[in-house]
């Protein structure tokens, strides 16, 4: 994992172009191979360490498209190191692979690295913010489903910034036009339609620059293979279009959202270590404490094995002999009566 952070610190590097990205991503490959294998890792005896109970078979399996599921349960196998305390010996798979909490929700260390993977794939091609430099601003092509889905763009004009939000239909942005026209006071940017019911004509009301950014669509939560919503941007001078279209996708398939999700799979495996940790603390001081109580009972024995047996039965020969003395005198002295002692 940390290998894998290094590489998407590399990839983040805008000195880099679009084939060095490419040829990190086959390093990624290689190691989200490799962390495959560690999680179905055996131990001596071929069970799956991280499987819970589920021991005889891997515990994580990939399909066809790469996505890894968890086939293993939570259980945790335990020993008993003393009368009162059994110990847990390992983490099962489901806590230490499958639930690591980001900002996107709930996700598995597989699924991080192979949006990480992706992202480079598709940021080859795409972008996540565009400055728009032509004076006859923009042309924003839609490409949605059929469905009701959420948008959400940033727009930063000559006057200021502000955030947009609708759900649009494909060949239906009239509620985009209207909701940016409707912050034109707070941006300088206005919304006409343009060719088609999927395309949108931006510019700025004094000929200056603007961006465009942190772009998000329904419920996507990282870089996709076959990209669900996108927009292409066509500056234009007039109605020529100027330079190449750039295609516009989701802010979360950014790679500095990759760079994210791998730090907190890092700290979710120091986590995981540490708890490993605890249980080699808890056993290591129930072996001292076994220790100690294991030298205990050998001098026992040895006080035993080593006495001499003729010095113990005279010692205990003496002590019946005094015990019976002492029973004669008590019986003697409780056969005398008060007017014995008077006399």
């Amino acid at each position: 994992m940390i290998r894998l952070k290094e590489l998407a610190v590399q990839a983040n590097n805008d000195t880099l172009n679009d084939t060095d990205r490419l040829a990190i991503q086959k390093e990624v490959t290689q190691q989200k191979h490799f962390l495959m294998g560690l999680a179905n890792v055996r131990d001596a005896q071929g069970q799956a360490l991280f499987g819970g109970y589920y021991t005889s078979d891997d515990p994580f399996v990939a399909d066809l498209a790469g996505n890894v599921s968890y086939v293993g349960d939570a259980g945790r196998h335990s020993l008993p190191v003393s009368e009162s305390l059994n110990l847990s010996t390992g983490v099962d798979g489901a806590s230490s692979f499958m639930r690591v909490q980001t900002e996107q929700g709930p996700k598995s260390v597989f699924d991080v690295v192979r949006e990480f993977e992706l992202a480079l794939e598709v940021m080859a091609t795409r972008e996540t913010s565009v400055t728009v430099n032509a004076a006859g601003g923009a042309d924003l092509t839609f490409d949605i489903g059929r469905r009701p889905t959420p948008q959400t763009l940033r727009i930063e004009g000559s006057k200021g910034a502000a955030e947009v939000s609708v759900d649009l239909v494909s060949g239906t942005m009239r509620p985009m036009i209207e909701a940016i026209n409707a912050k034109t006071a707070v941006t300088g940017i206005s919304a006409q339609v343009s060719k088609d019911g999927n395309t949108i004509r931006l510019k700025d009301a004094s000929g200056q620059p603007f961006t465009l950014s942190q772009y998000q669509t329904g419920d996507v939560t990282g870089a996709e293979r076959e990209v669900s919503s996108q927009i292409t941007v066509q500056q234009m001078i007039g109605e020529a279009a100027v330079g190449t279209p750039v295609t516009f996708v989701d802010a979360d398939s950014a790679l500095s959202k990759s760079l994210g999700g791998l730090d907190v799979v890092i700290n979710h495996m120091a986590q995981q270590q540490a708890q490993v940790g605890a249980y080699a603390a808890t056993a290591e001081m129930q072996s001292d404490m076994l220790s100690q109580q294991e030298v205990m009972v050998k001098e026992a024995i040895s006080g035993i094995e080593d006495a001499d047996l003729t010095d113990v039965v005279t010692e205990l020969q003496s002590l019946i002999v005094n015990r019976d003395a002492l029973r004669q005198v008590f019986a003697k002295i409780g056969q005398q009566s008060l007017f014995d002692l008077i006399r």
